[in-house]
C-alpha cells in the first residue's frame, strides 16, 4: 500500500512540475523508483524476495500510470479542461492511441530502469547485529532440516 501511496504522490507532483514548467523530464521515472523502493522497504521491513519484487512491478506500473497522468495534463492544458476531466474521459479506444503516440520508446527504457532501481532500494538493511543474528538463525534451520 505504501509503494501505491507513492506513486499516485509522485504522480500529481510530476505532473505539476511538468504542468509549471512546460516541459517534460522523463528521467524523473528513475526517481519514482527510488521513492517506490524506500516507501516498501519503510512500510515492508521483510528480509526475503517478495519485497523487491513487489517494488519492481510496482515502479514498472507506476512509471506507466505517471506517464498517463502527464499525458493527461499536458492535453488538459490544449483543451483549456482539468486533468481530472481528461481522465475521466478515457475510454478503451483511447488506450491503443495512447501507447502508439504518448508512450515513447525513452518511456519504456526509463520504466524497465525504474523497475530495475526500486528492489535496490527496497531491500532492508541490517546492522551488523541483525545480520549476525540472521546468519545464525539460518544455519541453525539448515542444521534442523539435516
Amino acid at each position: 500500500m505504501a509503494g501505491v501511496i507513492a506513486i499516485v504522490v509522485f504522480a500529481v507532483i510530476w505532473s505539476m512540475l511538468t504542468t509549471a514548467s512546460g516541459q517534460i523530464f522523463p528521467w524523473m521515472t528513475m526517481l519514482l523508483g527510488v521513492f517506490v523502493g524506500f516507501a516498501v522497504r519503510r512500510a515492508g521491513q521483510g528480509l526475503d524476495w517478495r519485497f523487491p519484487t513487489i517494488a519492481a512491478v510496482l515502479a514498472f506500473a507506476g512509471s506507466i500510470l505517471a506517464n498517463v497522468v502527464i499525458a493527461a495534463g499536458t492535453t488538459a492544458g490544449e483543451f483549456d479542461t482539468s486533468t481530472i476531466a481528461v481522465l475521466s474521459a478515457v475510454t478503451t479506444m483511447t488506450w491503443p492511441i495512447f501507447f502508439a503516440e504518448a508512450m515513447t520508446a525513452a518511456d519504456w527504457v526509463f520504466a524497465v530502469l525504474a523497475a530495475g532501481i526500486a528492489p535496490f532500494f527496497a531491500s532492508r538493511r541490517l546492522n551488523r547485529r541483525e545480520y549476525q543474528a540472521l546468519r545464525i538463525w539460518q544455519e541453525q534451520q539448515d542444521h534442523d532440516k539435516g
